[in-house]
């Protein structure tokens, strides 16, 4: 074998190596993992014990909704904070199933190709991804658009959580929050 050849097939085993190693590392970071209910479990849930829900409505095709399920929901401070405050769904905006909400049934909607439950949760400004808040009242759910990091989240997350939404603004609220996800 030629000086070229060795060079480049320890560059091919390196990068082989390195791949399997991300790989097991990702798989190791599986734990933290957000366990995502469908939105009827979660409101079946929340009669019996009252939560706030919190939607991830995102789409197959849509990277931001891939990286953020991947950055965000797995972070484990984020994981652990939604399973003990919040009850965490994934939504498909594309799903063809039928849901339920407040009485009414969305379906799928070929002209928007979008199921109708998405599109009414964010009052017609849908993109992706989006976080949907819906509060035990049912009131009108909070939705945020785009990319969310951890420590983008965090304040949300916390505002609703430790139920400051109650008692004042998301501005009044961000004052005096201290992150303390890093």
């Amino acid at each position: 074998m030629t000086v070229r050849l060795q060079m480049y097939m320890r560059k091919v085993s390196f990068l082989t190596i390195l791949g399997l190693l991300l790989m097991i590392s990702l798989r190791a970071g599986s734990e933290h993992e957000s366990v995502w209910m469908t939105f009827q479990q979660a409101q079946d849930k929340a009669k019996a014990e009252p939560r706030i829900i919190i939607m991830d409505i995102y789409t197959d095709w849509c990277y931001w909704c891939k990286v953020m399920e991947h950055n965000t929901y797995s972070d484990p401070k984020v994981a652990a904070y939604l399973q003990d405050k919040f009850y965490p769904v994934r939504f498909n905006a594309e799903s063809k199933v039928s849901v339920s909400w407040k009485g009414q049934s969305f379906e799928y909607n070929p002209d928007h190709r979008v199921n109708d439950l998405a599109f009414s949760l964010t009052q017609g400004h849908l993109a992706y991804p989006t976080t949907v808040i819906i509060t035990p009242d049912e009131h009108n759910p909070v939705y945020i658009q785009g990319f969310l990091k951890p420590s983008d989240m965090e304040p949300i997350l916390k505002y609703f959580g430790e139920g400051a939404y109650k008692a004042m603004s998301y501005p009044q609220f961000k004052k005096t929050f201290q992150a303390s996800w890093k």
